[in-house]
């Protein structure tokens, strides 16, 4: 992976990490669903060391990262 593409992946990282979504119906993360398509073994294989799996719908256009342990989820009272 080149010098540009490393700091891409390590951006959209982050990113996953901190939204969960990438939507390729929106313009502002068209780009990053794409890159992460492409490198697609990379960020499974990246993020499973972490402890989540990226689950990708091509059919709806959606990336989305998950927790198998059900950790870092909200607890929303009634």
């Amino acid at each position: 992976m080149l010098q540009k593409d490393k700091d891409e992946f390590r951006r959209i990282c982050n990113r996953l990490l901190s939204q969960c979504f990438l939507c390729k119906g929106n313009a502002a993360n068209k780009s990053d669903y794409y890159f992460v398509l492409k490198y697609r073994t990379e960020f499974q294989t990246y993020l499973s060391v972490l402890g989540f799996r990226l689950e990708i719908n091509e059919e709806n256009g959606v990336i989305q990262l998950t927790n198998p342990q059900n950790y870092n989820r909200l607890n929303l009272k009634l």
